[in-house]
């Protein structure tokens, strides 16, 4: 097994990031087809607009797979936020769990 990395998320993404979002979210919470343009939305607004300083979106890999992602936004007052945190395929390929940073 290769190692995994995290990169930066790159415009290019944000079609598997919707995809892998609406099928996570349509299995695990019932969403509807409307959620994969809100995310879409979400994204579209992130990639025109977000703080290249102080908001960044990374994407974990492993030998090329995209595996999940996370996005950190300014929350205000100097605060960051985690946003879009998906680490499903890391805990099922036991990539953060082999780090004692997530229990699968």
């Amino acid at each position: 097994m290769s190692d995994v990395i995290l990169r930066p998320f790159h415009p290019e993404d944000a079609t598997w990031l919707v995809a892998r979002h609406q099928e996570l979210y349509a299995r695990d919470e019932g969403f509807d087809a409307s959620f994969g343009p809100l995310v879409a939305g979400i994204l579209d607004e992130f990639i025109a607009d977000h703080d290249p300083e102080r908001e960044r979106g990374w994407i974990a890999e492993e030998a090329g797979t995209r595996l999940g992602s996370i996005f950190c936004v300014d929350a205000g007052q100097g605060a960051g936020q985690a946003a879009s945190f998906d680490v499903h395929g890391l805990c099922a390929r036991g990539g953060l769990s082999r780090h004692g940073a997530v229990d699968p």
